[in-house]
């Protein structure tokens, strides 16, 4: 009968809802109709290495390691450094983009206001003091979403459990999976199980191959 404050703080959730994914077809839909390269790569990198958006913008140089094929990614969710996959296409990508600017600090530099020419964008961009704004790039998605037809609500995270779900489809361990996440718990990253097309039609078939020899 004793009143307790701190229960009153607590608060735990009635339902656990599945995270919103992309099928491989609607990844590419949406990738031909980002407008700019500027933020066509940093949200290929969102989907290409499942990082999330603010670890996206906040790379330097030297976290890319490209022999190696792996991203080091610092301080993310809940202070915890850790390695991702970079894609050897994604490399030679990143590689491009960065020559264009060649600003020492960032990866993906923040753009600025000014004239729109190409030259001059680089040139801003080289020397710009700030990582590239979440918010123009969110935009940029969302303007490709509704070009490429999508309903749905889409946003940079949405790529993350994109990547998280196709590793899934293909068979990639879930601890692997759960590494390049920076997941802390692995059932955070089983949740993707739950996504995966290819092992429910590999049941599926498993089953109906039993199931029609017993009737």
């Amino acid at each position: 009968g004793k009143k307790i404050a701190l229960l009153d703080q607590i608060k735990a959730p009635d339902r656990q809802s599945l995270p919103e994914v992309l099928s491989r077809e609607e990844i590419v839909r949406i990738f031909r109709e980002v407008r700019f390269g500027r933020y066509r790569t940093p949200l290929l990198l969102c989907y290409g290495s499942g990082l999330r958006i603010g670890e996206c913008v906040n790379l330097h140089p030297e976290d890319i390691r490209g022999k190696d094929n792996k991203i080091f990614v610092r301080c993310s969710k809940g202070g915890k450094d850790h390695y991702t996959i970079l894609s050897s296409y994604l490399h030679k990508e990143l590689q491009r983009y960065w020559k264009r600017h060649k600003n020492r600090c960032w990866v993906f530099p923040r753009v600025s206001r000014g004239p729109a020419s190409v030259q001059e964008v680089c040139r801003r961009m080289g020397q710009a003091s700030e990582p590239m704004g979440r918010t123009g790039l969110g935009n940029a998605l969302t303007h490709a979403v509704r070009a490429a037809g999508i309903l749905r609500k889409i946003s940079c995270h949405t790529l993350r459990h994109s990547f998280a779900s196709h590793l899934v489809d293909d068979g990639v361990p879930i601890m692997q999976i759960q590494e390049y996440l920076g997941h802390a718990n692995i059932e955070t990253t089983t949740a993707y199980i739950h996504l995966a097309t290819v092992s429910h039609e590999k049941a599926l078939d498993c089953m109906d191959s039993m199931i029609s020899k017993l009737l």
